[in-house]
């Protein structure tokens, strides 16, 4: 594996971040403006994962090119990210979708500036849903991708399209299944990090507040 350098998979995370807080301060009244940012920060983003592509070593196991920092001492998280060779093809595959995706969209102008916002903070969270290797960190981007996922889906899709979109959102059973499940089967999955503390928190937390993931006997 060669060594980046820098702190490549948190440019590849935020890199996006980044491209929609920058849109979020443009004039709606400069469409190519935004159209313009849009494009740059989703082609930077991929120009990152090339690199990443380029320095990831095929023959090697295990998550490499790993960023470890304290975050959240009181509940033992930490900002922990990896790339193993699942997750470094679902990267992949969302930085290239997300340029062709704001390519494809050219046709919009209605609240153009909103929608490249929206599709940016998606990229951004779900690269960070792929390389968290903490279970906090996960949840955390996982629940922030419903949120843009939502407002895409209510705001530009087709027919029914609030419809389509409240379940994704509004409703919490549904939302956390993926969260809870980590939590239930943390053990199992080696190097994703979380303390016996720390998931026994999070199916605590679960089976007060929704009563689906109560265990029955």
């Amino acid at each position: 594996m060669r060594d980046a350098g820098f702190p490549l998979l948190t440019f590849i995370i935020f890199t996006p971040l980044a491209g929609a807080v920058l849109v979020a301060m443009l004039p709606r009244r400069r469409p190519e403006v935004v159209r313009a940012v849009g494009y740059v920060a989703t082609a930077a983003t991929l120009g990152f994962v090339g690199y990443l592509l380029y320095t990831f070593d095929t023959s090697a196991s295990g998550y490499q090119l790993v960023e470890n920092h304290p975050w959240i001492d009181t509940l033992g998280a930490r900002y922990l990210v990896g790339v193993d060779g699942i997750s470094l093809f679902m990267v992949a595959l969302t930085a290239l979708l997300f340029p062709i995706g704001l390519i494809a969209s050219q046709t919009i102008s209605e609240r153009l500036k909103s929608y490249t916002m929206w599709m940016l903070m998606l990229e951004s969270a779900l690269l960070g849903v792929f390389l968290s290797l903490d279970l906090i960190l996960f949840f955390v981007f996982f629940e922030i991708v419903l949120v843009p996922m939502y407002f895409i889906i209510a705001g530009w899709g087709h027919a029914d399209r609030q419809r389509a979109a409240a379940p994704r959102f509004a409703d919490p059973r549904k939302r956390r299944i993926a969260p809870t499940l980590c939590a239930s089967t943390h053990e199992a999955a080696p190097g994703f990090r979380s303390t016996t503390r720390n998931a026994g928190r999070l199916k605590s937390a679960s089976s007060r507040t929704w009563p689906c993931c109560r265990r029955t006997t």
